[in-house]
This record gives structure tokens, sequence and C-alpha cells, in this order.
């Protein structure tokens, strides 16, 4: 299972927003966004900090369930994403311009399980399903990564009511898991071997997934409505 979000996030997160609320200028206003994004769907608060300053709390969720093989073993996963951005923008001169910074909170839960009924490798060695059984892993991540990006419109209207704005950057994650395996039965005299290449195997799906979703790119595009 992912980690957890930290206790003190909901105390920082209601400091973030009242730093935009109490240095804000209260003729400008804040806006309430609705974002669709490659974190997901959802939605978020943005607090003007000064003329070119403005901080942004959000929550973005999705789910979905596939198949796919991974190092030549088949696996179902039952993913869970569920994501708390704190960002702040600059708008240098007020332009429509924007370049972003903050960190990205994740509360996910994203496991894997084999559904592999053939004789398969695992690390340097072969196992049959009787010996296997079932493996089972739930992946792990950094609970804050750092976010970067630029950004073009404004997320709090400046004219009029409405706005519409769009986000391209990057999550910096780090992913961590452990293969286990459930039934099968393992002859004692490789058991230590049969544990050694499940480690093996965890740690080639860990860089792996380090090495293609280390920099999880971020697109986003949203519609603010001024309050």
């Amino acid at each position: 299972m992912l980690r957890s979000v930290p206790n003190m996030i909901p105390v920082f997160a209601l400091c973030f927003l009242l730093t935009g609320a109490s240095t804000a200028d209260n003729s400008t206003g804040g806006a309430f966004g609705l974002r669709i994004s490659s974190l997901g769907f959802g939605g978020e608060i943005v607090l003007p900090v000064s003329s070119e300053i403005s901080a942004r709390l959000g929550l973005d969720f999705f789910s979905y369930e596939s198949s796919r093989d991974i190092d030549g073993i088949d696996y179902d996963i039952d993913a869970s994403l569920a994501w708390i951005p704190m960002l702040f923008d600059y708008n240098p001169g007020q332009s429509a311009f924007r370049l972003t910074a903050g960190f990205i909170v994740s509360m996910n839960n994203v496991k894997l399980t084999s559904t592999s009924d053939g004789v398969i490798e695992i690390g340097d060695n072969t196992y049959t399903p009787e010996e296997f059984g079932t493996l089972i892993t739930d992946i792990d991540c950094r609970a804050v990564a750092p976010y970067l990006g630029i950004g073009i419109l404004k997320h709090i209207p400046s004219d009029g009511a409405v706005s519409i704005a769009f986000d391209i950057g990057a999550m910096f994650q780090h992913y961590k898991l452990i293969l286990t395996h459930e039934g099968g039965s393992i002859p004692p005299l490789i058991e230590e071997q049969f544990m050694a290449d499940l480690y093996a195997e965890s740690k080639t799906i860990e860089n792996d997934l380090n090495s293609r979703f280390g920099v999880y790119p971020v697109l986003k595009i949203g519609i603010s409505f001024k309050i």
C-alpha cells in the first residue's frame, strides 16, 4: 500500500490557505476550479498571495483496473489514486504566463497480483504455479513529491467570472516494492533461493518503475470560477 499522508499535512494545508487569504488583496478574490489531468479528475481552491503570486490547494483522483505483462509475468493491476497538489504560481508582471512550484501529496493504493498459470521465471530460476502460488505486491511511493511546471492563462479570472488555464509540469516520484507470495509450496531445499529470486524480481520491477515514471508528466486543463 502506498504511504498515507503525514499527520501534519492537514495542518499545513490549512496554513497554506490561510497564507493566501491573509496576504491577498481583498479586492482580487480567489477562485474555485475544476480540473482534468494526467493525475485524474478533481478540483482546487486558488487564493492570491500578491499581485503576481497565487496559492493552489487541490484534490485529484482516479482509479483503474488492468492486466499487463511485467518482466515476463502476467499481473492484474488494481489502482486507486488520489493526489493533493499544494502549489504556488508566479505570474511575472501579472502576465498570462506562469511558473509553478510546490509538491504533490500521494494517497494511493496500487496492488499487483500475478495471474500466471504456467511455469514462470523469477530472478534467474523457473518455478511452477504449485510452487509460487500467487505473487502479490503493494507499490509504495514517496508520500510527498516535488513538482515544477509552467502554465498559460490564470487560475484566478482577471476579467469576468470564469477563466480557462493550461498546465504542464513534472512530479518527481520514487517507488519501492517487495514481492511476496500466497499459497504454493516451496521445497525447503530451494526456499532460500526462491526468496532471493523474489527480492531480485522486486528490484527489477522497482527499477523499471523509477526509470519510466520517476519523472511523472503532469498535463492539466481546468476551468476556474471567481469567488
